[in-house]
């Protein structure tokens, strides 16, 4: 006779499914970011989007050529452009990372393994990851600042992350340290008679 799930088992199964969908989609989107940096910049010497487009519609092949010569090599030819690709890089790792430990926490919980020693590693693996995010974060905005030689990028969103993410992932440690706790106390219960 099998058991009936639970409503948070239930939840856990929508969670793996988005986990995988969001893994995927990340993935899908660090192939292209170098040459999102390298179109975001707008440099009057540097190729449109519009007609990278316009040599896909003329030829695929030229334009995949083109495309790739964008991600391997021209982005990387201006400072402004490579910490660009660096940064967004960083953050999509950092993301992808947080995604997978996601994808492991909400497994475990469906397969009715709540309190267990593998979530709790899974958490301080998710810190990690924010924390990646978080110094990513605080050297885009250092390079900025630097770079303008002004404290204006102290306003920008990279600014707002750096603590954002260095709270989620002090979060993260927290949540593991009492999972571990809890793991320990039901290993102990499942011992009393």
């Amino acid at each position: 006779m099998t058991m009936k799930r639970t409503a948070t088992q239930r939840l856990a199964d929508g969670l793996v499914v988005l986990s995988c969908l969001l893994l995927l989609a990340d993935m899908l989107l660090i192939l292209f970011l170098p040459a999102l940096a390298y179109f975001r910049s707008g440099e009057p010497t540097f190729m449109t989007m519009a007609q990278l487009q316009a040599i896909f519609v003329y030829d695929f092949d030229d334009g995949l050529g083109n495309l790739m010569r964008v991600i391997l090599y021209e982005v990387w030819q201006k400072p402004e452009t490579a910490v660009l690709a660096l940064f967004s890089l960083a953050c999509a790792v950092g993301a992808a990372w947080i995604f997978l430990q996601g994808l492991h926490i909400s497994a475990n919980v469906a397969d009715g393994e709540s309190f267990s020693p593998k979530n709790a590693v899974c958490f301080r693996r998710a810190a990690a990851g924010c924390f990646l995010l978080a110094l990513a974060a605080a050297g885009r905005t250092l390079w900025k600042i630097w770079q303008l030689g002004s404290p204006e990028p102290l306003l920008s969103c990279a600014a707002l992350l750096t603590p954002l993410f260095l709270a989620g992932g002090l979060l993260c440690l927290l949540l593991s340290a009492l999972l571990r706790r809890a793991a320990e106390i039901k290993a102990e219960n499942d011992l009393t008679i």
